[in-house]
C-alpha cells in the first residue's frame, strides 16, 4: 500500500498541480424562497446558459434566461424574479480573485442589459491594497478572503441598492 501512495506521489510532484486550481461543478441548482436558478456551463450544452424558474407546487416555470454560468457567485433574487444580483466569482463562493480587472459584482434583469462593478468600482481601493491594509493574506493563485474584503448585508430592490458591511453601492 506505501509503494501505491509513493508513485501516487512521485506522479503528482512531476506533473504541474496548482495549489486551489478551480473545479467547476456540472450543474449548479440554487433554491432562493421560490425561485430556483439553475446555471450550466458551456461544456455541456455547447454554451453557458443560467436559467431562473418559479418554483410551483408541481411545475417550475421557467421566468427568464441569460447566456453566462454563474458558477459559485453569491446570488440574491428580487421579490417579483425578474433580477438578480450576483457577487463574487465562477470558481470560490468565499474568495475573490486578486485582479482589479474582474467583475465582483454583478445585476442581471430580465430584458435589460447587465450592470457590472470591479472590486474597484465598488470600494475605490485595489483589492490588495486593501487586503494588506488589514492584514488579510493572500493565498495561492492569487485570492483573497471575499468575506473578510466585502460581505453583503442586503439588497434594497425599491432603491436599487446593495448594502456591504463596509459601503453601499447604488445601481
Amino acid at each position: 500500500m506505501s509503494r501505491f501512495f509513493t508513485i501516487l506521489s512521485i506522479l503528482l510532484f512531476s506533473t504541474k498541480v496548482y495549489p486551489m486550481k478551480p473545479a467547476l461543478p456540472l450543474i449548479i441548482k440554487t433554491k432562493v424562497d421560490n425561485y430556483q436558478i439553475v446555471s450550466e456551463p458551456r461544456y455541456l450544452s455547447g454554451k453557458d446558459i443560467t436559467k431562473v424558474y418559479k418554483s410551483n407546487l408541481l411545475i417550475d416555470e421557467l421566468l427568464w434566461s441569460f447566456d453566462d454560468y454563474t458558477g459559485m457567485k453569491q446570488l440574491f433574487i428580487s421579490p417579483d424574479g425578474e433580477s438578480l444580483v450576483l457577487f463574487g466569482n465562477v470558481h470560490f463562493e468565499s474568495v475573490i480573485k486578486d485582479d482589479d480587472e474582474s467583475v465582483t459584482l454583478e445585476i442581471r434583469s430580465k430584458n435589460r442589459e447587465t450592470i457590472s462593478f470591479t472590486y474597484k468600482d465598488i470600494t475605490g481601493n485595489a483589492i490588495l491594497d486593501d487586503a494588506k491594509k488589514h492584514d488579510i493574506s493572500i493565498k495561492g493563485g492569487g485570492w483573497v478572503s471575499k468575506t473578510k474584503l466585502l460581505t453583503i448585508e442586503s439588497v434594497d430592490w425599491k432603491s436599487k441598492t446593495v448594502k456591504f458591511e463596509q459601503l453601499e453601492k447604488k445601481w
